[in-house]
């Protein structure tokens, strides 16, 4: 391996590390923060998951290569879940009006 090679790896590495810093500290943060009586469960999960995919998506489009395959895979299969979660949440609202 090179040089350049080397240094896209490890700075793979610390970008992994920093994501679960940020979606650690945003967990913390609508628990005990401002947030933790304002928003729902439902909320929560909203802020959570398009926090966590915006994330995901930076570094599955920062990273090309092989190897960085599977960050790209964990997107798609994110962004699917996140659009079917947030269409059932969606109708949800919508059919339970009184």
């Amino acid at each position: 391996m090179n040089q350049q090679e080397l240094l896209k790896e490890e700075n793979s590495d610390w970008s992994i590390l920093l994501i679960i810093a940020n979606i650690t500290l945003l967990i913390i943060y609508m628990n005990v923060g401002n947030l933790k009586d304002e928003l729902t469960s439902e909320g929560k999960f909203l802020w959570l998951s398009m926090s966590v995919n915006v994330l995901l998506g930076f570094y599955a489009f920062s990273y090309h290569g092989k190897k960085y395959q599977l960050g790209k895979v964990f997107f798609i299969l994110l962004s699917i879940f996140n659009v079917l979660c947030y269409s059932v949440l969606w109708i949800s609202s919508k059919s339970f009006r009184p």
